[in-house]
This record gives C-alpha cells, sequence and structure tokens, in this order.
C-alpha cells in the first residue's frame, strides 16, 4: 500500500507517462502508424512476436474479411474502409492490400496486412514549471478543459509544441513563423520546421481561429499557443485559440517506450 501510494503521489507531482496516439508531432514524435508488410515474418509469430511488441511496439495485423461480397472502398472522416456487402472493414491507407476494389471475396479471405508501430510513450515533468517560466520550443503537454472547437476531445490530454508566448503577437507567413514582426530564430528545432530540414514542412496559415483573427494573434497574460511540428496533420491552437496556463501540466523531457531513434531525451 505505501508503495502504491507512493508511485501515484510521484506520478501525481513529478513525473506522469503520455502517449502518442496521432501524427501531429511527426516527426519530432510518432504516433500508432502503419507499415505494409505482405505476411508475417518469424519474428511476427508466437513467441517471438511478443518480444518483438515489448521492445519495438511492432506487432503484425491481418484484416479479413468477416462476410463473402464485394469488395467496395469507403473513405470517411473516421478513416479508410473496405466495404463487403456493406459490411465495414477499418483499414490503413498505408497497409499492404491483398485485393482491389471491385474483387470478390469469401468470408475470411485476407484483405489487408501491416505492422502497426505502437505510438511514442513519454514521460512529462510536472514540477519544473513551478520554478521556472514555460520556454518557446518546448514540446508542452496541456488539458482541454475549456477549449471549445468541435473536433477537439474533452478533458483529454493533447502534446504540442509551444510556439507562442504571453503578451506576443504571432503571425504565420509560409513556411515562417513570425513573433513580434520577426522570424523566428530559436531555439533550432523551430529553425528546422521553418526551413523544411528533413520531414518538417514549415508553418501553415490555415484553422478556424487564425482566419478569425485575422491571420494575427495577440496573446494575453495567461495565454500560450500550441501548434503541432506536422502542421499539415495537427488540430491546434491555429483552429481553437491559445492555452491557458492553468491547463498546462508541463513538458515532455524522455521518450521511454518504444525502442527507436526517439528514445531517450525528448528533442
Amino acid at each position: 500500500m505505501v508503495a502504491v501510494v507512493v508511485a501515484m503521489a510521484f506520478r501525481t507531482y513529478f513525473i506522469q507517462p503520455f502517449k502518442i496516439p496521432t501524427s501531429s508531432m511527426y516527426p519530432t514524435l510518432h504516433g500508432i502508424h502503419f507499415r505494409a508488410f505482405p505476411g508475417p515474418g518469424v519474428t511476427d509469430r508466437w513467441p517471438l512476436k511478443l518480444g518483438k511488441w515489448l521492445i519495438f511496439g511492432d506487432w503484425y495485423v491481418e484484416i479479413k474479411a468477416r462476410q463473402t461480397g464485394v469488395v467496395r472502398p469507403h473513405q470517411t472522416q473516421q478513416g479508410l474502409f473496405l466495404l463487403v456487402n456493406d459490411v465495414p472493414h477499418k483499414v490503413h491507407e498505408n497497409m499492404h492490400f491483398h485485393v482491389v476494389p471491385g474483387q470478390t471475396v469469401y468470408r475470411g479471405q485476407l484483405l489487408a496486412s501491416a505492422i502497426r508501430t505502437a505510438g511514442d510513450h513519454i514521460f512529462v515533468n510536472r514540477l519544473i514549471w513551478h520554478f521556472r517560466r514555460p520556454r518557446r520550443g518546448e514540446i508542452m503537454v496541456f488539458t482541454t478543459t475549456g477549449i471549445e472547437h468541435p473536433q477537439i476531445k474533452k478533458n483529454e490530454h493533447y502534446v504540442k509544441r509551444m510556439v507562442g508566448l504571453p503578451g506576443e503577437e504571432l503571425r504565420i507567413v509560409p513556411p515562417r513563423l513570425l513573433i513580434n514582426g520577426q522570424p523566428v530564430r530559436h531555439p533550432s528545432i523551430m529553425q528546422h520546421i521553418q526551413q523544411g530540414v528533413g520531414d518538417y514542412h514549415g508553418y501553415v496559415d490555415s484553422g478556424d481561429f487564425l482566419e478569425a483573427c485575422h491571420g494575427t494573434v495577440s496573446l494575453g497574460p495567461r495565454d500560450y499557443f500550441a501548434c503541432g511540428d506536422n502542421q499539415n496533420n495537427s488540430l491546434d491552437s491555429r483552429y481553437w485559440g491559445p492555452v491557458d496556463r492553468m491547463n498546462l501540466v508541463g513538458p515532455t523531457f524522455f521518450v521511454y517506450w518504444p525502442i527507436s531513434r526517439r528514445w531517450g531525451l525528448a528533442r
């Protein structure tokens, strides 16, 4: 009982684990993603597949037809589906497809296969912002309490990069981010994002909130502006506005699972 109490107190006040479910912070952090794989390899069979998942977060998955009928693709806001006799089968565009639209398949037939990799799991420092102010460029975890947007999930934790601080004027002139009229130069990771280094693609001036502000955001004394590094696929402050100081949980400081080139201290 003492050990449980200590662990819960440590999680509440010092370090808290979170996971990255989406690709909004790609390529800095990875969410759950798939890569095409035509069939199981040696390490994708029991018992080796369990070890592969425990270390690398990889799990071989297959989607099989639950009905006999003609295959028909169907795209919705929830993603891509293959319909067989109007029975939906959730798939992902990065999977390896074993059938083509219009093909007749039989119940139990393999439709698609892939390796599913778990999103990065991170530790967040809940203590440090009690002793210093948040800094631009930190990967911030915050709650969505009080944030209003039709696509926002209530009372969830989101992970984005802190790009705007209280009292600043922010504007995006693709691919640059301007603070008080000047391009951001520090920290270097934000330079990389603006310059399109590697898999970064710069900042994008889209979003309901940005449009309502005519492209220029004036941050209040408690406001922080959050942006995903993957600007083309990130629901962030450009859409629903600044994050209040009370919503901040802490900065990401360590990727603890799965083992990858991102394992270790967060960038």
